[in-house]
């Protein structure tokens, strides 16, 4: 074992690093997954009552690579249940033929090597289901037409399939599954004009019908578009609600899609709020989703003439993922991978952002040592200080899904020149100066009349400067600055015009901005320099496990993972910068197994780290003698 992780056993044995934080410990102690599919159409046979060994040994061949945690199907489209339950026409074929109980055996080979697995439950589609309900629980167009979703006839989360697939899933619980993988957005993005949604429209709206069709400058339209968010929102609540009461160490991975994507791709898709139902739910997303063609192709449309690297792009979906779930590890699914190099790269770069990777493995290849070894190597090495952390804050922007729909109904363009430049130039100016930033929704602002706050949940967060759009926010989200400015932090509103979008322009408003707040607020308490100068597609971040530890993890540009870049050069001269201390003493060590470094104090709290030369990605662990702050 490296010095560096034995020192941080000893800390962890002397109760100076937090546990869980809230989430089940098993998943937030192993930040690298595993990610396959094993079909039952398949690689199961009704026939012949048999299936290919790989799908019998799944968790076995995971356990050759040192896997802990990973994910397989349970449920893969419409198909029919892979156990015994429900009516006997409702079960797949091979189940009908068996009477085996394949989630049960899945979980039980997992749980006997000691691993943890997450069954991906498909929910929008089940073909019994919806021949059962004579197609009354599908989801209906304008026109009253059925409306095929990705994987067959989707079924609507206002009809009686969400109490059935809610069933199932409990089922699953009780046979003692770790999480659930809940993939995709279970509902039409347009709106649904079946039965169940007509009945509860009426009675949301205050009287109102569906209207004729799907027209975003009709009012009622607009209407059903917030319905169908509501309705999301309350299925994955119920649901998320219903397995922490029957198991709190069940993790449900609910997916937000389109989230990421500052512009979102979809009219009045707000998501952020149904990853925050319990203190066990965390946001499934995906390494390219903040680059979708329905969030960035508006760009090729003649914009403006200059749009955002891509890796900033990538960062503010990152970093929503995570911060919509009140800093808890999103789970990110790592296609497309080639290399070993990519694999671990990728791999990094989610855990840096205090994420959980889920690369993808082929079936047919598992175990890949040749691909894989690299990345659960340096994930061994990593999960001992990642467990418990959760990002450090310092200054955030707001983002407001609130405001960005409201222009989103008019155009994209207005969308972003109102509300989407200025968001995410802020975020631009505090990731290229490499300091502890966050971003905060609407709802997480929010105070409303009735709270009784004595001081501001985001400044005891750590939270101490918030940079706002003018014109985003309604009165409670006015009362959440007023207050977070009662408490001690600063409030830097911004002006929305069309200078955010001319690159000179914007890079010179982030430059005043960033010097208006440290001359206001002081130096951010942890903040990585380059020995290069301040602006850099070099990506650092800060993750914080208890007072007295944190984690600064470094990655070089990463955009070749997935695009045509170069591979960058070495990063030499590098520092981890800490302004602020309290504490008496500072010890860091290198994570990746290089062995101890030396903080080097200049007095009134600050400390520097000198990081030796590295390539691609540097983690640095931090312990104080007492709290750091």
């Amino acid at each position: 074992m490296p010095v560096s992780s034995r020192l941080f056993a000893l800390l962890r044995l002397a109760g100076l690093l937090c546990g869980a934080c809230g989430l089940p410990l098993w998943y937030d102690s192993h930040r690298t997954h595993a990610h396959t599919r094993f079909q039952i159409n398949r690689y199961c046979n009704a026939t012949t009552k048999t299936c290919e060994p790989a799908f019998e040994n799944a968790a076995n061949l995971f356990n050759e690579l040192g896997v802990k945690a990973f994910v397989r199907h349970a449920k893969t489209g419409e198909e029919g249940t892979w156990w015994p339950t429900g009516p006997q026409e409702s079960w797949h074929p091979f189940v009908q033929a068996t009477g085996r109980n394949l989630p049960k055996e899945f979980i039980e080979k997992a749980h006997a090597n000691g691993q943890k697995i997450v069954l991906y439950y498909w929910p929008q589609s089940s073909a019994y289901y919806a021949k059962y309900s004579n197609m009354t629980w599908a989801n209906r167009n304008a026109e009253g037409k059925t409306v095929k979703g990705v994987k067959g006839l989707g079924l609507c989360v206002n009809s009686p399939w969400r109490e059935t697939y809610k069933s199932q899933l409990l089922e699953l619980v009780d046979f003692g599954v770790d999480g659930f993988y809940i993939d995709h957005f279970p509902q039409p993005p347009e709106g649904c004009w079946c039965q169940y949604c007509q009945e509860k429209f009426h009675a949301w709206s205050g009287g109102l019908d569906l209207p004729k069709k799907a027209n975003t400058s009709d009012p009622t339209y607009v209407k059903l578009l917030e319905f169908n968010t509501f309705s999301v929102e309350e299925h994955f609540r119920e649901i998320t609600e219903a397995i922490y009461a029957k198991s709190p160490y069940v993790v449900p991975i609910v997916s937000v899609y389109l989230v990421p994507c500052a512009n979102d791709g979809h009219s009045l898709y707000e998501t952020t709020r149904m990853v925050n139902a319990t203190a066990s739910t965390v946001a499934k997303t995906e390494f390219e989703i903040p680059l979708h063609r329905a969030c960035v192709d508006v760009f090729k449309k003649s914009l403006h003439d200059n749009r955002f690297s891509m890796d900033v792009h990538l960062s503010f979906g990152y970093s929503i993922a995570r911060d919509a779930a009140s800093g808890r590890p999103a789970h990110v699914w790592i296609p497309k991978l080639r290399n070993a190099s990519q694999a671990a790269t990728a791999s990094f770069v989610q855990m840096a952002y205090g994420d959980v990777a889920n690369p993808d493995h082929a079936e047919s290849l598992i175990p890949n040592h040749h691909l894989f070894n690299a990345t659960y190597e340096m994930a061994g090495l990593l999960n001992p200080y990642l467990n418990g952390t959760r990002p450090l804050r310092w200054a955030g922007v707001y983002f407001s899904e609130e405001a960005r729909n409201r222009y989103a109904l008019r155009s994209a363009f207005v969308e972003w020149d109102a509300v989407l430049f200025p968001t995410v130039s802020a975020w631009e100016m505090l990731l290229r100066r490499h300091v502890p930033a966050g971003l905060i929704t609407d709802w997480q602002l929010s105070i409303n009349e009735t709270d009784s706050f004595s001081t501001s949940p985001l400044y005891d967060e750590g939270y101490r400067a918030i940079v706002v759009p003018i014109g985003n926010g309604t009165a409670d989200q006015e009362r959440g600055l007023a207050l977070f400015e009662k408490s001690g932090g600063r409030v830097y509103r911004i002006h929305a015009d069309k200078g955010w979008t001319d690159e000179t322009v914007r890079h010179g408003r982030e430059k005043a901005l960033w010097a208006q707040i440290v001359s206001q607020v002081g130096q951010p308490p942890v903040r990585v320099s380059l020995g290069n100068g301040e602006v850099s597609q070099v990506h650092a971040t800060v993750s914080r496990s208890n007072a007295t530890s944190f984690v600064v993890m470094i990655v070089n540009e990463f955009l070749w993972v997935y695009y045509k870049y170069p591979i960058r050069k070495q990063i030499a001269g590098a520092s981890v910068n800490l302004a602020g201390v309290v504490a008496r003493s500072v010890f860091a060590v290198d994570v990746l197994g290089r062995g101890l470094l030396k903080p080097v104090s200049s007095g009134n709290g600050n400390w520097t780290i000198d990081l030796p030369t590295f390539s691609q990605h540097m983690a640095v662990g931090v312990t104080c003698s007492e709290a750091c702050w």
